[in-house]
């Protein structure tokens, strides 16, 4: 590991002052002693030449080479070294920070592994959620021949004014117009009438399948089911576009389908226009206590 990737090690001032090696030490001597320590961390290495001139001229700062002279053999005193010499005696290192750089690079290799794990986790996870999500598309492609549910495409084929009221045998309990239902309304708003004139217009359609298709009850689950009653207009209307419904095999899949989409994507759309509005309103708030309070220190100057 780089000296650049280990810019810090731990110094424990009690420890560091209660060593005898260190307190046997001159002012100076604990000076150069630091600056050696200091010097020897930030070579790759973690030692230093054992040459005298050498250390003056990497420690030596606003002193002279004698007082360095002088320190380095308080530190080196024979028998009482504070620093080891290798075999060779061309170098000198501390064992204490040969162990802090072994720690620091078992950390960084620990917290390389764990964020090299989160990633590869994170990574997995989004593309299992790609396939999946590509998979459904693609399902639902093959099986109800299904037009991209993009917003421009599954655009509101058919705008005529049909008839609002459900067929004959169409239960009550999914009626708009229906008292018990109020609810409905106050949650679809002034996309209601657009949704009702689509139901019944596939109400109308033929049968597909074993069971006819109750728009009705599809519009039920989907406002039961948190639908942003945007979304479930779109649906709605381009599924009672003759054209579209010939081309689906199977109403139901379709529908949550394309709800499914449309229905994240307006709620996404709401949450960020919602975001804004609050900070647009803050911004407001800011403007208005700023004028009261001006106006404050004017009333307060004029008395």
């Amino acid at each position: 590991m780089s000296s650049k990737d280990r810019p810090w090690f731990r110094y424990y001032p009690k420890d560091f002052n209660e060593d005898e090696k260190v307190r046997s030490l001159s002012a100076i001597g604990e000076l150069v002693y630091r600056r050696i320590l200091d010097v020897m961390w930030q070579a790759n290495a973690v030692h230093l030449l054992n040459d005298c001139s050498k250390i003056f001229n990497a420690i030596g700062k606003g002193l002279t080479f004698e007082q360095v002279e002088s320190a380095w053999n308080e530190i080196q005193y024979p028998g009482w070294e504070a620093l080891k010499t290798t075999n060779d005696g061309k170098w000198v290192y501390s064992q204490r920070l040969l162990e802090e750089k072994e720690h620091i690079e078992r950390i960084s290799k620990k917290r390389s592994t764990a964020a090299k794990k989160s990633v590869k986790q994170k990574l997995m996870q989004k593309q299992s959620k790609c396939r999946a999500n590509a998979s459904a598309i693609a399902q639902a492609n093959a099986q109800h021949m299904l037009i991209d549910p993009d917003p421009d495409i599954l655009d509101c084929l058919d705008k005529s004014k049909q008839s609002r009221s459900a067929p004959s045998g169409q239960p009550s309990a999914v009626s708009f117009s229906n008292p018990k239902s109020k609810h409905f309304s106050k949650k679809l708003g002034s996309y209601l009438d657009e949704i009702a004139e689509g139901c019944a217009v596939i109400a109308r359609f033929p049968a597909k399948g074993r069971k006819q298709f109750n728009p009705y009850e599809a519009v039920t689950w989907a406002t039961n089911h948190g639908g942003h009653p945007k979304a479930i207009a779109e649906v709605v209307t381009a599924l009672s576009a003759t054209e579209q419904w010939e081309q689906v095999e199977n109403p139901w899949p379709w529908f949550r389908a394309v709800f499914a989409q449309k229905n994240a994507m307006y709620n996404e759309a709401d949450a960020i226009a919602a975001g804004m509005a609050f900070k647009q309103g803050e911004a407001e708030a800011v403007e208005v206590f700023r004028a009261v309070w001006a106006e404050a220190m004017k009333m307060r100057e004029a008395k």
